[in-house]
Parts: C-alpha cells; structure tokens; sequence
C-alpha cells in the first residue's frame, strides 16, 4: 500500500469534473465559518444534522439551512458565537468523507490539523493574507493537478463576463437547460436567437439554432457535453416521433405563458435529448452523464439508477459516455455498463468523497471486471480549490 500510495502521488492529474473556473482572487475578510457552511457537500451533511438548530431544515441543491444562514450572518453574530453553534453540529457529521475531504484540503493547503477556535483563528488569519490565485495555482500544480473540465455558465464564459483560468479550465456545454423545456423563456434564450439570427417559431428553428450554438461553443474550445436531468426527471429516456414532439413544442410557443409540467413536456424532452446525441455523435463530443447520488439534501434516488441510460446506451452506440459518481450506491448496475457497453466509461469523480468504503469496492471489483482503461478515477466536482486537494487525497488514499 504504502509504495502504490507514493507512487500515485507523483502521477499527473485531469480532474474530469469541476465547477469552478481555477479563479481565485483574494478576500481579506474571508471568514471560515462561512466557507464552511457554504463549502460545498459539508454544507449538506451540516444541513442534514442540524434540523434541530431552528426545527426546520429546508431542501433543495444547495440547502440553506438556519445553521448555514447563522454561520455566514457575521453582521449580527460574533465568531465565538458562531464558533460555538458550528462545533456542536460539527461533530454530529465529523466521520463523514464529505468533513473529511474537506477538512484534508484545508490541512494540506493551510495546516490546519485542530478544530480548536486558536487554529481556526490562525487559519482564518492565513487565508485571508495568502489566499489568492498565486497560491491556488501553486498548490494545484504540487498536488499534480495539470487542468481541469469545468462544468459552469457556459454563455458567460464565452462572452467573457466570467473570468477563468486560460490554459487550465476547459468547459463543456450544459445540455439539460436546451431540452428540458416547459416555458417560452426556455425555448427563446437571447444566445440561441442571436445564433440564428431571428426569432425561433418552429421545432426547426430551435434545433437549427442549438446547432449554431453548439458549433460556436466548439470554436470556443468545449471538450464535452454534460447532463445531469437525474436531479429533475428520470434518466430513462424514450425515443419518441418527431410528431408527439413537435406538437409540444408548438403548445409552448403559442402560448406563452403557460408552464407545463413534467409529464406533458415528456415527449419533446426525449425527443430533443435523442437529436443532441445525434449531434455529439457527429461532432466527436463525449457525454458526462450524471447518475446516482445527488447534491444537496432530499431528492428521489431511483430515477438515478445508471440502468436506466441502458436504452440510449443501445441507440446511440456512436457516443462515447461518462457515466459520473460511481453511480453510488448502484455499484452492481454500474459495472456492468462500464463492462458490457465499449461506448461507456466508469468516472468516479465525486464518488470518493461520498463513500470511501463504495469507492474502495469499486476499484477493487472494477479491476477484475472492467478493463482499467475505461476507469476514471478523480474528479473534484468542488467549487473550492482546497477541497479539490482534498478529494484528491481521498481518491489517491481509495
């Protein structure tokens, strides 16, 4: 172990999946307890053990609980105030891989290695005189991490009005925004009418205009395509005709403000996903799929299952698809696309900070099942760069 651990050290890194641009400017009034309640998927586990701070806790993608709003409320709450709720909460979710991935960052990064107020203090004290861009791209490059596939907005990014990282950030286009359409103002977004250059009125048009997109975003340099729908529908998708399609799509346009609902938008949802596959298949784009597990707190697991991709899998045998998160917890399912389907790849970024254990019995049964070259073992999935270390350590330790 011992040797395999040193080696895996000085191995180069591609993070497959970010959501950070490798910016980091600097903040002389950083405060930590903030950063921690908002850092990412420690923030979930704080949100999930703390219902009982104000007896309440509120769902969503990114949950912002009372504990997290009076940890970041540093107008009308001390840091010893706030240092004393944050402790006692903390130490209900401190053995998960969600505080340890984090915890490992800030130690790696800012040798942090107590929680005592004293250290938090030093630290807090460090990061807002040192932490800067400077310091994140020297700390990323000695923990060998040479560029990473940044999931963002990526119509800023492309007008220039997001900064990033030029040479190290490399995008790819968020799909579920262009199919899973319930609105006028999803089907008429101002970048894809400039795209095509007049107002969108017909199937045809939106689909001629997501191509213009598309192809200026390849200009721009995107690597990939990535979908995440799991955290809205279930990721089975339906082949349907054109026709079922189009008539939703006309309902839509004509009247414009209505909102329909999941179900009836169904059928021009498949639809559009099946025409974007065409189109990555024949532009050469990979596709990232999200499965399994699901930011934040209370959402419904089985419409995760990566079995469930199994017909797109079949359908679209040109597209070459990611499959994310270790598809925790259906590991079974999991392996058996990334073995059975030459179109399919294991990417397990995230995964080992969600269960270490999962992760660990994932290498272990994936090196005797799946041919290691369809294995990606590392991708932050963070909005912060010391918890991109920190994930880091634990892929590497896994």
């Amino acid at each position: 172990y011992d040797a395999l651990r040193a080696r895996l050290d000085t191995l180069p890194v591609i993070e497959t999946h970010e959501h950070w641009c490798g910016v980091c400017p600097p903040d002389e009034n950083l405060d930590l307890l903030a950063l921690l309640a908002g850092g990412g998927y420690y923030a979930s586990d704080l949100a999930s053990a703390s219902a009982d701070f104000a007896k309440r806790a509120r769902p969503g993608l990114f949950p912002i609980s009372p504990l997290a709003e009076y940890l970041t409320d540093t107008r009308h709450h001390s840091f010893d105030q706030r240092y004393a709720a944050w402790r006692t909460y903390h130490e209900r979710t401190c053995h998960t891989a969600y505080t340890r991935g984090l915890f490992e960052g800030l130690r790696a990064c800012w040798g942090l290695e107590s929680i005592e107020k004293k250290a938090m203090l030093a630290a807090q004290e460090r990061m807002q005189a040192e932490r800067n861009q400077a310091c994140a791209d020297r700390t990323l490059a000695r923990h060998g991490i040479q560029t990473m596939i940044v999931n963002t907005d990526l119509t800023a990014v492309m007008a220039g009005s997001l900064p990033y990282r030029k040479g190290f950030a490399r995008f790819v286009l968020d799909l579920p925004q262009y199919h899973a359409l319930s609105g006028e103002g999803s089907v008429r977004k101002p970048h894809l009418e400039a795209a095509l250059n007049r107002r969108i009125v017909t199937l045809d048009d939106y689909l001629e205009a997501f191509e213009r997109f598309l192809e200026q975003a390849i200009q721009f340099g995107i690597v990939g395509i990535k979908d995440q729908s799991a955290y809205h529908r279930c990721i089975a998708y339906a082949n349907p005709p054109r026709a079922e399609a189009e008539t939703v799509f006309n309902r839509i346009v004509a009247h414009p403000r209505d909102s329909l609902g999941t179900d009836q938008v169904r059928p021009l949802d498949d639809y559009l996903f099946n025409q974007f596959m065409r189109l990555a298949a024949r532009r050469g784009l990979p596709v990232q799929v999200h499965t399994g597990h699901m930011a934040g707190i209370c959402n419904e697991i089985t419409k995760t299952n990566p079995a469930h991709l199994t017909a797109m899998l079949e359908l679209h045998s040109e597209v070459q698809f990611d499959l994310f998160h270790g598809g925790w917890p259906y590991l079974g399912e999991y392996l058996f696309l990334g073995k059975n389907y030459p179109n399919v790849t294991l990417d397990m970024c995230w995964a080992n900070a969600i269960e270490p254990l999962y992760s660990v019995e994932f290498f272990k049964r994936a090196l005797q099942t799946v041919p290691h070259s369809k294995i990606h073992g590392y991708g932050g999935d963070t909005h912060l760069f010391e918890c991109a270390v920190g994930y880091l350590i634990l892929a590497r330790d896994n």
